[in-house]
């Protein structure tokens, strides 16, 4: 099977979003064992500080990637369908 041009570009979010959950974000600080130690006492495992630096995005991005992809690709074909009917009627 040869991918064409509008195969490709529905693509794009696809890639995307696969590069996004498998690249990881560099803004975010990471926290050592070290610096847990410098941490203060009321601050937990468990607390939003340190939950929020070990968030990773979970397989709804990738899902979301091929859902986007998947919507592209349909509209691109409905839209060829339309174009395809206007030109017969022409």
């Amino acid at each position: 099977m040869r991918m064409g041009r509008k195969e490709k570009i529905a693509l794009i979010p696809l890639i995307l979003c696969v590069l996004i959950w498998i690249v990881p974000d560099q803004t975010t600080p990471h926290v050592s064992s070290s610096s847990r130690m410098e941490l203060p006492e009321e601050i937990t495992e468990t607390s939003p500080a340190i939950s929020e630096a070990r968030w990773q995005p979970g397989i709804e991005l990738p899902l979301l990637g091929v859902m986007a992809s998947i919507a592209i690709f349909c509209l691109m074909r409905i839209q060829d369908r339309l174009q395809d009917r206007a030109r017969q009627v022409w």
